[in-house]
């Protein structure tokens, strides 16, 4: 036994019971009060030692909590967080500069091992978001799990899943397309080893979007956008105008080749002789397409009178009968090929309220294929398998911009982030700047999440500036009806408060 602690060793004691828990054990305390009383610099000697080897010797079995490890911090990521863990993005691509000196096989070669390096890392981020998504959907309380009723709940997604984070939700979205490309991409990086780079540019879909190179991802958005454009000017003579209403040309409504040609005075006369005949139920379609035309002409006045144009000084009832008395003897003229009387082309703030271009009205102007084309949405199974996917990803947006409204909102995402929701709504990104992106982000979100009344709303919503080109969108408006005040114009009315 131990009867007498020297001095030194009794600051060693105290050195010991400072030092963080790790270190504290009585086989150091032992080893500590059994020397002899040393030297100083011995003493300091001994304990440096003493640290190192307690550290060495304890860390395995006394880890440290107030560390987390980094599959627990993207764990906690996809669970409360607005963004996804940086593993569902591809990681950094690191290219060798080309040195002087260095010959072009030692050149290439270089490129082709930070190339597989890449997708080796790639593959292993799909592998870690397979292990998030399984901790992640574990109990009960997690943030994923199964809905009770999956046929009347709007918010599952895949028909029984429910989210409760966007980080969680993206996780599972972009994990299920890396799986569904895993397979080929693998047997093909097997195969080719160096040169995967040059045959995956050639068929870029093949790839797991961990394992996207920059240049492929660029040409795979241009594609996008260019096919997105060319469905966006197809609508914009058909059902967009920044201008006044007015009857959509005959040429574009007829869905079979059928000659146009102008109603003279004698075929007008003989319609309305042969109207003098029409039954109840006709007479009631008559009555009908006047009030439509009515409610076309009253807009188109009031447009016109803002704007200082002409206005027909004839009634409006009287202007509305000529039209539908025009439209009918031209359909009694070809041989009773019925013409509809529609209200396009209008404004986008017009469409926002009355417009729904998943509805049967809007077949014959193709808004569904824009809509696919939009979203790079396609299917195998022709056009009923594309509007399926049309509305399972328009349903995906709405949960994705809900949870991003509860989660912090536009503000809260990341650089990276921004731009791929932005991709996922069918706004192009191309050269545009981090700013541009986040202001057209966050008025996507008020136009179709806040200003919605419901989820029938929203979707309608999303269908409307999913097949408007984003220079006719409407401004947002102001809070004007909560009595809500920008502090902008706060500002201003002080300050003209203070010059009277």
């Amino acid at each position: 036994m131990i009867s007498r602690i020297p001095l030194s060793a009794r600051n060693a004691c105290r050195h010991a019971y400072s030092a963080p828990s790790r270190l504290r054990s009585t086989t150091g305390l032992l080893a500590f009060a059994q020397l002899q009383q040393p030297s100083i610099s011995q003493l300091s000697l001994s304990a440096r030692s003493f640290s190192s080897t307690t550290r060495n010797s304890f860390k395995p079995t006394f880890p440290r909590h107030d560390e987390p490890s980094q599959n627990d911090i993207l764990e906690q990521q996809a669970r409360h967080g607005v963004n996804p863990p940086y593993t569902t993005r591809p990681p950094p691509l690191n290219l060798p500069e080309r040195q002087p000196d260095a010959s072009t096989f030692s050149h290439l070669f270089a490129t082709g091992k930070a190339y597989v390096t890449f997708y080796k890392t790639g593959l292993r981020q799909v592998v870690t978001n397979f292990k998030l998504l399984r901790a992640v959907g574990k109990g009960g309380e997690g943030p994923i799990a199964r809905s009770e009723n999956p046929i009347t709940d709007a918010d599952c997604i895949d028909g029984y899943l429910r989210f409760r984070t966007r980080g969680s939700l993206l996780l599972y979205k972009r994990m299920k397309h890396d799986l569904n490309k895993l397979p080929v991409f693998a047997l093909l990086l097997l195969v080719c080893g160096e040169f995967t780079p040059f045959v995956v540019l050639a068929v870029p879909t093949i790839v797991p979007y961990t394992c996207r190179i920059p240049k492929q991802v660029d040409k795979i958005l241009k594609r996008i956008e260019e096919k997105r454009a060319a469905a966006l000017d197809e609508l914009v003579g058909e059902v967009y105008e920044e201008d006044d209403y007015h009857l959509v040309d005959p040429k574009h409504q007829l869905k079979e080749e059928v000659e146009v040609t102008e109603v003279t005075a004698e075929d007008l006369a003989a319609w309305k002789a042969k109207a003098q005949e029409m039954t109840e139920e006709e007479k009631e379609e008559y009555e009908f397409e006047i009030r439509q035309c009515e409610e076309i002409i009253k807009d188109q006045r009031e447009r016109r009178g803002e704007t200082g144009k002409e206005v027909d000084p004839r009634p409006i009832r009287e202007q509305a009968q000529e039209w539908v008395d025009l439209a009918r003897a031209d359909r009694e003229k070809r041989g009773g090929y019925r013409i509809e009387i529609d209200v396009f082309p209008m404004t986008a703030s017009e469409a926002l309220e009355q417009l729904d271009p998943l509805s049967a009205d809007c077949e014959q102007f193709n808004m569904l294929d824009a809509l696919a084309r939009t979203y790079d949405v396609s299917s195998w199974w022709g056009p009923a398998g594309r509007e399926r996917a049309v509305h399972k990803h328009m349903r995906f947006l709405a949960v994705d911009t809900e949870l991003l409204e509860k989660d912090g909102g536009v503000e809260a995402l990341e650089d990276e982030e921004v731009v791929l929701a932005c991709i996922d709504r069918g706004i192009d990104v191309r050269g545009r700047k981090q700013e541009d992106l986040r202001y057209v982000l966050e008025k996507w979100v008020i136009l179709t999440h806040v200003l919605a009344t419901d989820r029938e709303d929203c979707l309608r919503r999303m269908a409307v500036l999913g097949t408007c080109p984003e220079i006719l969108w409407p401004g947002i408006p102001w809070p004007e009806e909560s009595g809500e005040v920008p502090a902008r114009e706060e500002s201003v009315e002080a300050e003209e408060k203070e010059k009277e």
